[in-house]
């Protein structure tokens, strides 16, 4: 007996719908040479293309030529991540040495990469939001990974990140810029915070690893010794509190992790200004831990009467995070209700001072506040488990940043 069929169903018999979900989830499987699929048909276009181009990964210098051709799908382009690679640096743990490792070399890497890209933005007339990603990464080759903690191919060592200042021409309205790493960074990129920033950018989220989650190894280099004095020297000058406190006035979102402390952020903010446009801001402070409660309550103060000239201030982070330990202040609003919380693994006794100073904030809006108090049970192993499990309001570091930090530190 023979089977007759009428043959395989046709693409243009199917549903719109049920076609743009199969081509949705052909982007999102991301086969080999998945984007190629998009010359098929206008249709095919329409979806894989799109969302192929809505955010692009350059690694510097090889991918500037093509990204400079791009002219017609301009509008498409949502998100850039620029990756640099720096040159494999040099430790006194390897038996093998390669050349002394050169800040000003790297620098000079960074200022090309990003001067770059912002040349070739400034040539593009797009009215759309754009976010831009800035990341650098130095690796060290796999001949020496057991002495730096590379086991399986995971690495327990640390990246360097940096940024430079560079001159920046009008590029289109960029959204945000993410900067993120697990860094130790040397003076000259960490003076200014690395950019021109542009009049359109709304959202700047700045994350650098402390000094004190260096691996061990790191702590054994004679190195580190001058990169923990280059710091320290930074600190005391605080010109990029100065820098960022200056910035934060026309932002929508800001959020600082480590690159400056919160006090310090706060004694660079003037009496006479007024933050027209902030509605979120995140800074971490040092210390966790009952022993710091008065060290606690001081900035808790300070920041609410910083927060009475944000006007349109709706979430507000305080937060610290480390081995055993993490906590947070947070405050937020909606039209209803005007709330702080304090989460971590210990409890805080906020000072009825503090408490009066957030319910003026909170009267502003004609909102009572309300308190509440969140204790965290879980184990908190690291920096980037303090973050995950602090559940934060507000998006303080890259997803993917965060997960490779919780397998790093693992």
């Amino acid at each position: 007996m023979r089977l007759r069929s009428s043959g395989f169903l046709k693409w243009s018999s199917l549903p719109p719908e049920i076609r743009h979900m199969i081509l949705n989830t052909i982007v999102d499987l991301k086969n080999p040479r998945w984007a190629d699929l998009a010359s098929v048909s206008k249709e095919w276009q329409s979806v894989i293309g799109v969302r192929n181009m809505a955010k692009l990964k350059l690694q510097s210098p090889s991918c500037f030529d093509g990204f400079e051709k791009i002219v017609q799908q301009r509008h498409l382009v949502k998100h850039i991540y620029l990756c640099v690679e720096l040159p494999k640096y040099d430790c006194t743990l390897c038996k093998a040495r390669t050349r002394t490792p050169s800040f000003s070399r790297d620098s000079s890497i960074i200022s090309h990469a990003i001067g770059k890209i912002l040349s070739i933005l400034s040539t593009w007339k797009t009215q759309g939001p754009l976010t831009l990603e800035l990341n650098a990464v130095s690796c060290k080759s796999t001949w020496h990974d057991p002495s730096h903690g590379w086991v399986n191919g995971t690495q327990l060592c640390t990246c360097h990140c940096g940024h430079q200042p560079v001159d920046s021409s009008p590029i289109p309205p960029l959204s945000s810029t993410f900067q993120s790493g697990q860094t130790v960074v040397a003076a000259e990129r960490e003076e200014a915070i690395g950019m021109v920033l542009p009049k359109t950018l709304k959202s700047l989220i700045l994350f650098q690893h402390s000094v004190e989650h260096l691996t061990q190894s790191a702590y054994q280099d004679p190195s580190y010794e001058r990169l923990r004095d280059i710091r320290n020297r930074l600190d005391i000058q605080n010109k990029s509190s100065r820098y960022l406190a200056q910035t934060s006035l026309r932002l929508e979102q800001f959020f600082v992790s480590f690159l400056i402390n919160a006090g310090d952020f706060l004694a660079a903010c003037r009496k006479e200004w007024t933050w027209e446009h902030l509605q979120s801001l995140a800074l971490s402070f040092q210390g966790s831990g009952k022993h710091h409660q008065e060290g606690i309550n001081s900035p808790l103060l300070s920041t609410a009467k910083v927060a009475l000239r944000m006007p349109k201030l709706e979430t507000l982070v305080l937060w610290s995070g480390d081995r055993g330990t993490t906590c947070a202040f947070i405050y937020t609003r909606n039209e209803y209700c005007a709330q702080v919380v304090w989460r971590g693994t210990w409890d805080l006794d906020i000072s009825q001072e503090a408490l009066k100073a957030w319910e003026a904030v909170a009267a502003l809006y004609s909102l009572e506040l309300r308190v509440e108090h969140e204790r965290i049970q879980e184990v908190i192993r690291s920096c980037g488990d303090a973050i995950h499990h602090l559940n934060l309001p507000c998006q303080i570091i890259q997803p993917t940043s965060l997960w490779q930090m919780r397998v790093e530190e693992a």
